[in-house]
């Protein structure tokens, strides 16, 4: 029955029954329509937040490969400690900084392959030829110094015996040593090609690498400010380790 007003009193018990059973079918009509309205919506929400997930997961992955590839080397490990000092020792400074650049790496849009991500020992030379297999377009191998006396950030590059021309890898150096300044360094002990007191000789790492490479001596473990300039700011000189590849790479592989 349409809408009207009606006379109760000219309303007969069947009537007004079927007036109450109407309005109770339309009161249901109006739940079920509610309640398809939510499901219908949060239906609509769920396969928004998948669908969003799915390309958070596969594009990320993918944005990852789509720069290129950087090559993360924490020095030493395993039976290999490197250099010791107070019960502090080099490869635990590596790796922990060495993880800290992958993330800050990836956040730009780089895969980024490592020598190693827990303490084991790998030979020099094959992370060298690790990098080589993957293909990595830049290569940066961590590593801390120690001296009797000493403090401060240097960097070591191939030789003009292993490469004729070194401009790549002093421009790696130079742009990673520029951020790392911006953080702030006891002292800038500059970029060196060779070997210490070997300047015809390299470090394998530089030697056998096909791509630009670089070694960071980040700072001297025996000395107690390049210390503490390394726990206090180590997020930053991985941030700043990751902005100086991300200028080379940028400089050497995405100009038109």
């Amino acid at each position: 029955m349409g809408k009207r007003d009606y006379n109760r009193h000219e309303l007969t018990d069947l009537q007004i029954r079927r007036i109450i059973r109407q309005r109770r079918r339309r009161k249901q009509k109006i739940k079920v329509a509610t309640r398809l309205g939510v499901i219908f919506l949060s239906f609509i929400l769920m396969v928004s937040l998948i669908t969003f997930g799915i390309n958070k997961f596969f594009f990320s992955e993918k944005g990852a490969q789509k720069r290129g590839i950087i090559f993360v080397d924490p020095g030493h490990g395993g039976n290999d400690p490197g250099a010791e000092s107070s019960g502090r020792r080099e490869k635990d400074d590596t790796l922990r900084i060495g993880l800290l650049i992958k993330t800050h790496l990836e956040k730009k849009g780089f895969k980024v392959s490592m020598s190693r991500t827990s303490d084991e020992y790998v030979d020099r030379k094959e992370r060298a030829e690790m990098a080589n297999e993957v293909k990595a377009q830049l290569f940066v191998s961590l590593h801390r110094n120690k001296a009797l006396e000493g403090k401060g950030v240097e960097m070591w590059i191939p030789s003009y015996n292993v490469s004729k021309d070194n401009a790549n890898e002093k421009l790696l150096s130079r742009n990673i040593m520029s951020e790392i300044k911006k953080v702030g360094v006891s002292q800038d002990r500059g970029i060196h090609s060779g070997v210490l007191y070997k300047p015809k000789e390299d470090y394998e790492e530089n030697k056998y690498t096909n791509m630009p490479s670089v070694l960071i001596e980040f700072g001297f473990i025996s000395d107690k400010e390049d210390n503490k300039l390394f726990d206090e700011n180590i997020d930053e000189y991985a941030a700043a380790v990751a902005k100086g590849l991300d200028i080379t790479f940028a400089s050497l592989y995405e100009t038109e």
